[in-house]
């Protein structure tokens, strides 16, 4: 209800608040489709604001998500982004933050490790 009276009003700071808590909500509950959703709808109403510092935070979130879903390229775009916005920033902590966060290959899936199948 309150996403939808901040969109009816065209409150941006509003919007990418709501989004940005129900990704974080989806995400907890590894609904990663859905929480991506949510996030990119925050990241839209950030750049209208002209947040940076919201933009890399979701953005960070978002190449997460990404990198956990195993989609890498998406991964690296948003980071890639992130990067760029704390660039343009000026804000030398927020650059910082970003280039301490180490692009990881995602976790294998559960299961057996991988090799031979065993013997008889």
């Amino acid at each position: 209800k309150g996403l939808r009276e901040a969109e009816q009003a065209e409150d941006q700071p509003r919007i990418a608040a709501f989004s940005s808590l129900l990704g974080m909500l989806y995400s907890s509950r590894n609904r990663d489709e859905e929480a991506i959703k949510h996030l990119e709808r925050a990241l839209k109403a950030l750049e209208v604001v002209g947040d940076p510092k919201g933009q890399v935070e979701i953005l960070m979130q978002v190449a997460h998500l990404q990198s956990r879903a195993n989609r890498r390229d998406a991964a690296r775009a948003a980071f890639e982004k992130a990067m760029q916005i704390a660039r343009q920033s000026g804000d030398a902590m927020l650059l910082r933050r970003v280039r301490s966060v180490p692009m990881r290959p995602p976790s294998p899936p559960p299961g057996p490790p991988p090799g031979p199948p065993p013997g008889p």
